[in-house]
C-alpha cells in the first residue's frame, strides 16, 4: 500500500493534529483521516476514489477541512453525526 499526505488540520475539540492521506493498494484508492502521531481512531472518508480525478479529490479534501473547522470536530466522528442530527431537528 502507498500513502500520500494531502493535508493536516487541528480542531478546537481536540489537541491532536490530524492528517488526510490518500491510500492506494491493488484494489482501491481511499481518503483516510488519521492522527499525525500517537493513538487515535483512523476514519475512512471515502473508499471509492479514482486517482485520475484529482479535481474531485481536491474538492473533497477542501470540503472536509471546511467541515472540520466549522463544526470544531473531526467530521467522521459520532459527535459530528449527533451535531448534524441536532441541526436537522432545528430546521423543522
Amino acid at each position: 500500500m502507498t500513502a500520500r499526505e494531502l493535508a493536516r488540520y487541528r480542531v478546537n475539540s481536540i489537541s491532536i493534529e490530524r492528517v488526510l492521506e490518500l491510500e492506494q493498494d491493488e484494489t482501491a484508492v481511499r481518503l483516510v483521516d488519521r492522527a499525525a502521531s500517537g493513538v487515535s481512531p483512523t476514519y475512512v472518508v471515502d473508499s471509492d476514489l479514482h486517482l485520475d480525478d484529482e479535481t474531485a479529490i481536491t474538492a473533497l479534501v477542501a470540503d472536509y477541512l471546511a467541515q472540520a473547522q466549522r463544526m470544531g470536530m473531526v467530521p467522521m466522528t459520532k459527535g459530528r453525526l449527533s451535531a448534524l442530527l441536532g441541526a436537522a431537528d432545528h430546521d423543522t
